[in-house]
């Protein structure tokens, strides 16, 4: 079932260590992440069980939403689990676009966005280490103007991290 985020960073770390096996994101960057107002944290759980989290990001200064934090538990077998918190969380975004970093070798988490809707728009060379490299997905909503979506491609190009 899907609600509000009522847990901890931590809680969130070891989601993603059951998600894809190794934790890439730093425990003070979610504690950040989670105390911001243009935020929305969701969960998945069953029963008692977390089994899925994303962070979505609405930053007043870009012009797309940011999905910030995503994870779902591999070793559940209920289906659907990651397309249903997405879209629940599309629902919150204020932008155009929904945008989001995925390591070059991520394999799964690239056809699971790509199945939903997400493309390819720009690749950071080690973006992440001297061999990792960033690919940077864009969602089109149907939120905004048409204007506003062309301004969110083009800050693309210009805007790095």
């Amino acid at each position: 079932m899907i609600s509000d985020f009522n847990g901890t960073s931590a809680q969130l770390l070891q989601l993603q260590m059951r998600a894809i096996g190794e934790i890439y994101i730093e425990q003070a960057d979610l504690d950040w992440a989670l105390s911001k107002k243009d935020t929305i944290a969701l969960q998945y759980k069953i029963g008692d069980e977390l089994v899925g989290a994303i962070i979505v990001a609405n930053k007043p200064f870009r012009p797309w939403s940011a999905l910030y934090f995503f994870a779902v538990d591999k070793n559940i077998d209920e289906n659907n689990i990651g397309k249903k918190l997405l879209l629940e969380a599309e629902q919150f975004c204020t932008r155009s676009h929904l945008r989001l970093f995925l390591r070059d070798n991520g394999e799964r988490a690239i056809l699971f966005f790509e199945r939903n809707g997400f493309t390819l728009v720009n690749k950071k060379p080690a973006h992440y280490s001297s061999e990792l490299s960033a690919l940077v997905y864009m969602k089109q909503l149907e939120k905004g103007s048409s204007f506003s979506r062309k301004i969110a491609k083009l800050a693309d190009t210009f805007i790095t991290y």
